[in-house]
């Protein structure tokens, strides 16, 4: 016994702190003679060799095991049973784990398990880099959409290109991108609408001035009365409308005029005095003293009827053709007649500024008095969609604002050409790296996605991870986390560790560009477990053959397999096409096309077994019968005693009497008999599956019953 605080021992013996140094342990013997027999018994030679004999067991069965481990690990893995699979825990630093995902993910030998799994999505670890991932994406859909809208379509996103940038750096990029996008689409809209106001503006001046003119140039009649026609003629704009007005400095797109010297107004080569509207006036009148039909055409009423003392405010702009009726109408009844309203319709479209769609429209002039009918005219030409605009009492303003709109007009079209070409030069650019971007991003969610998956240690900095990976890979797994830790420049290598579990593992089944369409048609159905017999081996050759007993013609066979054969030699372009084109039908007979190969190949194959080609009988090697006499439907006769068509069905069956009935039994019997001989294959395989998994209950519940009710 040791004890702290003894300073005195013995000379020349250890003492306490050397012998914890050295870690000897001092043993006191109580019986020194018992202590002689025991160590005599030790050391003798049958100890010694029955030790011996037994560290060279162990040694043995641990080569075996370590044997036997390795063998089936190194075991050839086949379509027939899933591959040896083994789970393996990686040990990877922080700085490395961006670069170790993607080493794998281009390998694609593990399938990572969830260490996380209480935790909420959004309490994992790389939750912000994944929301940065949404906001990319949000961008490239946006980046998409405009490409769509202009007619030009990305390429197709590849996972062999490759884009050596950060993820942060990628969304400040396309964040760059879609803020100038938008810029050059705000300015384009603004631009068109003002252009298109100045075309709705122009008219309106045209048109205004047409109206006044052709009631000046009315001609006396009945009693005196001038008479202003209903329809207005119109003399077409040298420039077509193409888009749009800033708005005004009361932030319309068109401003009113309420003006009480309207009396002095300037028209081309006169001036519009009292006795002008008085005229108008009394045309108005003459209108519904004829029992015309109104259609808000009434009278204009005030104190005194004479020109000389008549005040009118007036009001004019643009509306849709189809809403001038009803808008005229609503006028007529607010105003109670107290207005005169004249229109004349465009004779070509005008693309609205607010909605940008091309409509047919008319300009209205409306002669009101008062101010409250000025505000309710404005309500409701407002309410009806109606764009007011501004037009001069004086020509001379008239016409200097038609020069000015239509010099307006010239130079927003260069700027409006000069922006489209500007957005259509960016999203040319934005179209050719669109595909990089969202081959970049896919595989960036795909990693933190997977990372998510890890475990964190904080306090080492390493990242833990566990996944099921097939035993022959685990060699190429480990060089891919090699090439990992050289890419990221850490200092410590990852680590792989093969572990000891009780868990199923996940199946697994390595295949090719010839069985994957055949293992997806079994996935369709079910997937098999670990270990069990994968009926895919079974399908390669039982589907087509079956596709060929029911399709089963030497012609259509033949048109299938040529087919099939133009897929196989030209994959590669096949392939391509498949990808920008995107449709179901094209991917889906590209990716069987080995599977369409084989149903063609079979198809022939049963089309000579049934002598059937494009729906006839054929002679390939003569018929062994005779007909006697030579007509449809007679006795047969064979030609010589024994005589056997080589193969197939003997073409005489075509003409003969039971011709219907024959082929009906024989294609029958083969239907059952094919059909009980598949179904014997599926139960065979389920009874070894059994077998294997050394489930009685499957045995006696499940085969049995089944081989017996078959």
């Amino acid at each position: 016994r040791l004890t702290e605080g003894t300073s005195s021992t013995a000379p020349g013996a250890a003492s306490p702190r050397d012998i914890l140094r050295r870690g000897r342990w001092v043993a006191v013997a109580r019986d020194d003679d018992a202590s002689d027999d025991s160590s005599k018994e030790l050391d003798s030679p049958k100890t010694r060799a029955a030790k011996e004999l037994q560290a060279r067991m162990a040694r043995l069965t641990e080569e075996q095991e370590a044997k036997r481990r390795e063998a089936k690990m190194s075991e050839p893995s086949g379509l027939l049973r899933s591959e040896r699979m083994c789970m393996v825990q990686l040990i990877v630093q922080h700085d490395a784990a961006q670069h170790t995902v993607e080493e794998l993910g281009a390998l694609g030998s593990l399938m990572f398990i969830d260490l996380n799994e209480g935790v909420t999505a959004f309490r994992r670890t790389f939750l912000p880099e994944l929301r940065r991932c949404d906001e990319a994406d949000r961008a490239l859909r946006f980046i998409g959409d405009q490409l769509a809208a202009v007619g030009s379509s990305p390429p197709r996103a590849s996972w062999r290109s490759e884009l050596r940038v950060s993820l942060p750096e990628l969304v400040s990029e396309l964040e760059d991108a879609v803020k100038e996008v938008r810029q050059l689409q705000a300015s384009q809209r603004e631009l068109a609408s003002n252009y298109n106001a100045l075309i709705e503006l122009s008219h309106v001046l045209r048109k205004c001035d047409g109206i006044f003119s052709e009631a000046r140039q009315g001609e006396f009649g009945d009693g005196g009365v001038q008479q202003v026609p209903r329809s207005l003629s119109y003399a077409e704009l040298i420039r077509a409308p193409s888009l749009g007005l800033s708005l005004d400095s009361y932030g319309n797109h068109a401003s009113s005029n309420y003006n009480s010297e309207t009396s002095g107004d300037e028209l081309p080569g006169d001036e519009l005095d009292g006795g002008s509207a008085a005229d108008l006036e009394r045309g108005g009148a003459r209108r519904r003293r004829g029992g015309g039909d109104g259609g808000g055409m009434a009278a204009l009423r005030g104190g005194d009827a004479t020109a000389a003392g008549l005040r009118l405010g007036y009001v004019c702009g643009v509306l849709p053709t189809a809403r001038l009726a009803a808008f005229e109408r609503v006028l007529f009844r607010a105003t109670r007649g107290n207005m005169f309203m004249r229109s004349a319709t465009i004779d070509q479209l005008v693309r609205d500024p607010k909605t940008e769609e091309l409509q047919h429209k008319a300009v209205f002039l409306i002669f009101f008095s008062g101010q409250q009918s000025f505000a309710r005219m404005a309500k409701i030409a407002d309410a009806f969609g109606a764009h007011r605009y501004n037009y001069p009492a004086k020509y001379s303003k008239r016409a200097a604002l038609l020069s000015q709109a239509l010099t307006r007009l010239d130079e927003l079209s260069h700027v409006i050409d000069h922006v489209v070409a500007r957005k259509e030069a960016l999203l040319s650019s934005l179209a050719a790296r669109h595909g990089a971007w969202r081959t970049h991003l896919a595989r960036q969610k795909g990693l933190y996605n997977a990372l998510n998956l890890w475990n964190y240690d904080l306090t080492r900095k390493v990242l833990i991870a566990e996944a099921w990976c097939p035993a022959s890979m685990i060699e190429e797994t480990q060089e891919a986390l090699r090439r990992a830790t050289s890419r990221s420049g850490a200092h410590v290598p990852s680590i792989l560790n093969v572990l000891e579990t009780d868990e199923a593992p996940p199946t697994y089944f390595r295949v090719n560009k010839v069985t994957s369409a055949f293992q997806e048609i079994i996935d369709t159905y079910g997937v098999p477990r670990y270990g069990e017999i994968n009926p895919a081996a079974f399908t390669v050759i039982t589907f087509p053959f079956l596709f060929g007993v029911m399709f089963g013609d030497v012609g259509h066979g033949s048109m299938v397999t040529a087919f099939a054969l133009y897929l196989c030699v030209n994959e590669t372009k096949m392939l391509a096409l498949s990808a920008r084109l995107r449709d179901d039908i094209i991917t889906m007979a590209v990716r069987g096309r080995y599977m369409l190969l084989l149903m063609g190949i079979f198809s022939i194959y049963c089309g000579v077994l049934y002598n059937d080609v494009f729906g006839l009988m054929a002679d390939f090697f003569g018929t062994s019968w005779t007909e006697t006499p030579p007509r449809h439907g007679g006795p047969r006769e064979l030609k010589a005693h024994g005589m056997v068509y080589p193969f197939g069905i003997d073409p005489g069956w075509h003409r003969s009497a039971n011709e219907l009935s024959f082929g009906n039994s024989y294609k029958m019997k083969l239907s059952i008999v094919l059909g009980v001989a598949q179904m014997l294959l599926g139960l065979g395989i389920s009874l070894v599956n059994a077998l294997a998994a050394r489930n009685a209950l499957d045995v006696w519940c499940d085969f049995v019953p089944q081989a017996i009710f078959m």
